[in-house]
């Protein structure tokens, strides 16, 4: 059998379909590999480096052991140079006589991570920060003698180095940098060299310090790393019996990241299996489209009595050729996507490798499909029996499974939620219930299809008084049920997706930023011990509160005092917080008790409290002996400050300081200085706890969440694809009508503009309800999901759903572009034939 030759043109389709395969394929494995990265980097920001670093002490004697631990060390991969310190804390002789302690530090190269950086230290020669030099009332030449006989000399001094957050070199020491509990400045300490702590032998630690590089590395290194660690500890038990070097964090890092990862991959799931039975379907479109173009030689075979199987056989060749094509595009496609836009652009060489083994199966697999189905539809040519089996059946079945599977996972989100986070640790992340928006997608999508399939034929009926070109258009839409449903769904599925995948990505950051601003009070807050100067420039976005936690009936409470005048400077609240806005809020507790009002009690504003407006609650504070009597003046499901489940009450800040002796002070900031911490230092504030909006909450659950729905948008790029492919072997299949139709048309005045209305009537109506019904559905779909998954639903606000503008915005783009490329499309292949080979079935 000779093999005619065929152009590549008319293999276009399958190689788009191959690609699309490769696509799907390749970026669920690589992407999953990148949010793994990411995470692991993430949760490396956001904890200490020497917290997750492997620590091996050192002993004095014998004088190998730092030998030994180096050895020891150095086994382990993907660290780097260990960091050699010496930690004593000498007893101070002080002129009250009360016992103080003074910290001796030395690390390589400390004196260069101080500013100004430091002149090379001599034996018994300390530096000193300023404000520990003015705290021990010293000054540059003092001497500092030692309880056991012993005495240093302060050679130099250095500025304070900042504690939130501290730079990365000190991290490991957050003791010497952060105050205390009570406000007061930590315990002093010096910068000392190596021989000078050694020397001060009193509570005396030396160790090397191995961090983890600092590159970014894969989740299968840092699992090597964590074998690495337990080798190492297990190995300097064995080495140096009675000592066990102290726990780090980076086994928890590991698992957090893990944990995200984990999640990422649960989602994906259901996204790659729907992405691959869209392609399914645009590969079998590809083969149709493919079989068209070569109708006549295969009709031929066909003709002959040249079986399938041989038919398949002939063309697998050439259809060969452009599946590779298309894999391998497919295939550097979805890499390069996923290392430009992807979480991270470290990908796992197994994910790679993976990935790689995948799309060459597929080939083949794909290969076998599109030469089965060109070779049936050449067979069919010649054969015009019936199906047994009415198409709509598995349809049917289809959309019933479907809505089955989004009510069961509708449910298991309603009882589990999503991912949920406490503390730093995630847990949860079921497949079924974090896949309802797409399964519910689908579902809807699905009926809205049958609907579709059972209304068409009476619609066919409609348009009888409209203008010939649009009634014309109309017909071709409704003309066929089964086709007019595959694009409907299609294009709404697109549609659908990408509304989901804005309204849920968006969802989740706006989650983050409004549960920190209410759990913080503002984007900074400060608790502040006695007076304090807040700095002129700060004026108009400061407030200072009030707190004190209380009980009532053995319950407890929380109580916050505001200044009425100041806080809604500092402070915003979300509108569903109260049926009153922030200011009306602050303005009805602005009331003197005294007034005459005849109102027994202090004004409060219920937060998260079971009581009304009118009622009235007897609360203890710490130091009072008399209960003090709140009246609720209002009530409001979250308030600005509110960071736990018990109730808070709102009240006057100067009433509140006024009956409660040791209340804590806490400053409010909106929009600080980089430097707002120094600054207050600066004006001898006294700081406590800091809390920062941007860095309150671990945000792994909610990138989670992020990384899982952006895999959406991709899956409804996919379906344009398939929308896009059904369109065209729509066009492609009733060409030959459409030309006859228009060679009779055009002798009675059917002109090139009634072409195009009537071919865009065609291509806009299926196109403007799948976009519609998408939307809406997918509508429906994330407002019923975003406060279900929500990773801490306890904590207030309550997750808000968003209206996704940019999705909207873009289907109303797209829409007319696509209406008019397609529509063209249809005109130039109708005009295209010559009217006498029209009739003779020939163009």
């Amino acid at each position: 059998m000779r093999r005619a030759g065929t152009s590549f043109a008319s293999h276009v389709p399958v190689v788009v379909a191959a690609l699309l395969i490769a696509t799907s394929l390749t970026g669920a494995r690589l992407y999953a590999s990148s949010a793994g990265s990411a995470a692991l980097a993430q949760q490396r920001s956001e904890t200490c480096e020497d917290e997750s670093a492997l620590t091996l002490p050192i002993l004095l004697e014998p004088p190998d052991s730092d030998v030994k631990v180096r050895r020891i060390g150095d086994a382990v991969p993907m660290l780097s140079e260990p960091v050699r310190g010496a930690v004593g804390r000498p007893e101070m002789l002080t002129a009250s006589g009360l016992p103080r302690r003074l910290t001796l530090v030395n690390l390589d190269d400390a004196d260069q991570h101080v500013t100004p950086p430091l002149a090379p230290l001599g034996p018994n020669e300390v530096a000193v920060s300023a404000s520990n030099l003015s705290e021990l009332a010293l000054q540059v030449g003092d001497t500092i003698e030692f309880k056991h006989g012993s005495a240093v000399t302060i050679t130099q001094t250095f500025d304070d180095v900042p504690f939130a957050p501290i730079p990365d070199y000190w991290c490991g020491f957050p003791e010497l940098f952060e105050p205390t509990n009570s406000g007061d400045l930590p315990p002093p300490f010096a910068i000392a060299s190596f021989d000078t702590v050694v020397g001060h032998n009193e509570r005396l630690s030396v160790f090397d310090r191995y961090r983890v590089i600092p590159e970014e590395i894969t989740l299968t290194e840092a699992h090597q790393v964590e074998r690495g660690f337990e080798q190492a500890v297990a190995d300097f038990e064995n080495t140096v019996p009675g000592v066990s070097p102290p726990r780090n964090e980076w086994s928890r890092v590991v698992q957090r990241a893990a944990s995200v990862h984990t999640t990422v991959q649960r989602n994906l799931a259901p996204v790659v299996l729907i992405a691959l039975l869209a392609d399914l379907m645009v590969l079998v479109a590809a083969a149709v489209l493919v079989a068209r173009e070569r109708r006549r030689e295969l009709r031929l075979l066909a003709v002959r009595g040249v079986h399938p199987v041989k038919v398949a056989g002939y063309v697998a060749p050439g259809l060969a050729i452009s599946v590779v094509v298309g894999s391998l595009a497919g295939f550097a496609l979805a890499w390069s996507a996923v290392a430009l836009f992807g979480p991270s652009s470290l990908l796992e060489p197994g994910a790679i490798v993976g990935a790689a083994v995948s799309v060459a199966v597929a080939a083949l697999v794909a290969t076998a499909v599109v030469a089965a189905v060109v070779a049936l539809v050449a067979d069919r040519s010649v054969d015009g029996r019936p199906a047994r089996v009415a198409t709509h059946v598995p349809f049917v079945v289809a959309t019933i499974g479907l809505v089955v599977l989004a009510v069961v996972s509708f449910r298991r989100l309603d009882e589990l939620g999503g991912v949920r986070t406490s503390g730093v640790l995630s847990s949860g992340g079921d497949l079924l219930a974090m896949g309802f928006p797409l399964f519910g997608l689908l579902a809807a999508i699905s009926v809205a299809g049958a609907l579709v399939v059972m209304i068409t034929p009476r619609l066919r009926l409609t348009g009888a008084r409209w203008r010939r070109a649009v009634r014309l258009g109309w017909r071709r839409v409704v003309l066929e049920a089964t086709p007019l449903a595959a694009v409907v769904m299609s294009v709404a599925l697109a549609a659908g997706c990408f509304t989901l995948a804005f309204a849920l990505f968006g969802g989740a950051e706006q989650q983050l930023r409004d549960k920190a601003t209410v759990y913080v009070g503002s984007d900074l807050s400060v608790v502040l011990f006695g007076e304090s100067e807040v700095p002129d420039e700060w004026a108009g976005r400061t407030s200072l509160t009030s707190r004190v936690r209380a009980q009532s009936d053995g319950d407890g409470l929380d109580i916050a005092g505001i200044d009425p005048s100041t806080f809604t400077d500092a402070a915003v609240m979300r509108s569903d917080g109260s049926t009153r806005s922030l200011d009306d809020l602050v303005s009805l507790i602005d009331v003197d008790p005294a007034s005459g009002s005849g109102a027994e009690g202090i004004a409060a504003v219920a937060v998260g409290a079971d009581l009304s407006e009118g009622d009235t609650i007897d609360v203890t504070a710490p130091g009072t002996t008399e209960p003090i009597t709140l009246r609720v003046v209002a009530t409001a499901t979250f308030f600005p400050t509110k960071g736990s489940g018990s109730p808070l009450f709102v009240v006057r800040r100067d009433l509140l300081d006024d009956a409660v002796p040791f209340p804590s002070t806490v400053l409010l900031v909106r929009d600080p200085p980089d430097d707002a911490l120094q600054q207050l230092r600066d004006q001898g504030a006294r700081m406590g706890l800091v809390r920062d909006a941007d860095q309150a909450f671990d945000g792994s659950s909610y990138s989670a969440l992020r990384w899982s729905y952006v895999p959406l948008a991709a899956l409804g790029l996919l379906f344009v694809a398939v929308a896009l492919a059904l369109q065209l072997l729509v066009v492609s299949a009733r060409r030959d009508q459409r030309r006859i139709a228009h060679a009779l048309m055009v002798r009675s005045g059917f002109d090139r503009r009634a072409s195009w209305t009537a071919a865009v009537v065609e291509v806009g109506v299926p196109l403007a309800v799948g976009t519609v019904v998408g939307v809406l559905v997918a509508l429906v779909t994330s407002s019923l999901s975003i406060g279900r998954l929500d990773p801490m639903p306890t904590l207030a606000p309550p997750a808000e759903f968003l209206m996704p503008w940019t999705a909207v915005l873009g289907a109303v783009v797209v829409l007319p572009i696509w209406t008019v490329v397609i529509g063209w499309s249809v005109v130039r292949s109708t005009e295209r034939g010559d009217p006498m080979r029209v009739f003779q079935g020939a163009a």
